[in-house]
């Protein structure tokens, strides 16, 4: 029995090696759509315009103007020496944000960027952005703080929370309303340290993050909500799935993953709120670690693995559901590139077309 288990760990030893070494086999042409040994770290889609994608990868930022078929290297922000860290698109006036590893810049047309100056802060972790005719919010969520601005880039820090370890994340934003943001309480050390604090949850602020109401006990820093009914949202508590069809009042276990499981990622579409993707992390004696992508298309009751992701799943970075057509799927990894596939996760192709693997020096 001793000898099977070890023969089964070094079958999955050998099968994570494959993937890694995967990029190896297939070069690294920067003119080529295979399979590239590079970082992305993010994609972002335009909802201006859904034939335009943003994507990090290994710092620099990237553009595509026909669903990833072809990329090109973004030169203004690329000459001034940034690494790009987050993306994100105001949702009104035609206008895309990236966040770098000291600033803020803004374009309105991806070729001529602005520097917003924001030498106090660090690191741009995220980026959210909510507007209406008669207002607007940005909130950034920094290594130093969580900052928001609501007259023209004037900033101004929420309070750290109250405990040692405990980090307060933006996670979504009510797409109806720019005062409404929810957050996620989290306590890295919960398993080292415990001294009776047990705030973890989604958290609901309807004052731009000044006071905040817990609407649900999940440890976890996911929250989606519906873009057609904003009171259908879906969290997540390590691995189960929760619904809620009241705008938080109330929430139910829809699912629940094997116990050695972990959700990495939800994502849902915006056309059809019942249809989810989620990925799972899953712990075994034979592989350290497995990822698995899976469908649902009832409201997270079921889910079906998507086996085509297999030969990358466990390099998955990112995930983004095309805004015009939900059939069409990209993926980011952390070592062989970006992928697309348009049946809807049954088939896969790489889209590295005009992307080159760079050897990135620390930058200013």
């Amino acid at each position: 029995m001793k000898e099977q288990k070890v023969f089964i760990h070094l079958v999955g030893v050998l099968a994570v090696l494959l993937v890694i070494m995967l990029p190896l086999v297939y070069g690294d042409d920067k003119n080529s759509s295979d399979i590239l040994s590079v970082f992305v770290s993010t994609v972002k889609a335009n909802p201006h315009n859904t034939n335009e994608l943003y994507a990090a990868v290994e710092g620099s930022l990237y553009r595509s103007d026909n669903k990833g078929e072809t990329w090109i290297l973004c030169d203004e922000i690329e000459r001034l020496g940034q690494y790009i860290t987050s993306i994100a698109f105001d949702p009104v006036e035609k206008i895309v944000y990236v966040g770098t590893r000291d600033n803020l810049f803004m374009s309105r047309d991806g070729n001529n960027w602005v520097k917003l100056n924001l030498e106090k802060f660090d690191t741009v972790e995220k980026i959210f952005i909510q507007q209406t005719d008669q207002s607007k919010a940005i909130y950034l969520q920094t290594y130093s703080g969580f900052y928001i601005s609501t007259v023209v880039h004037t900033w101004k820090k929420i309070e750290d929370p109250p405990f040692r370890f405990v980090q307060l994340l933006p996670v979504a934003l009510d797409p109806s309303d720019p005062r409404i943001v929810y957050f996620a309480m989290i306590r890295q050390d919960e398993f080292i340290i415990n001294d009776g604090w047990n705030g973890s949850g989604i958290y609901k602020s309807n004052n731009h993050g000044i006071t905040l109401e817990k609407i649900v006990s999940a440890r976890s820093a996911i929250l989606l909500i519906s873009s057609s009914n904003v009171n259908v949202m879906y969290g997540a508590d390590r691995n189960i799935i929760l619904k809620s069809v009241d705008g938080g009042a109330t929430w139910k276990k829809i699912h629940e993953f094997e116990k050695d499981c972990a959700i990495d990622h939800l994502i849902m579409n915006s056309a059809d709120h019942n249809v989810l993707y989620s990925q799972t992390m899953c712990y075994s004696e034979s592989v350290w670690r497995q990822k698995f992508l899976l469908k649902s298309t009832d409201g997270g009751k079921t889910w079906q693995e998507l086996t085509s992701v297999a030969p990358f799943i466990n390099q998955t970075q990112t995930l983004l559901i095309d805004l015009s057509n939900p059939d069409i799927l990209y993926i980011g990894t952390v070592r062989m590139g970006m992928f697309k596939s348009t049946d809807a996760g049954k088939t896969w192709k790489a889209i590295n077309n005009g992307i080159a693997p760079i050897s990135r020096k620390s930058k200013n």
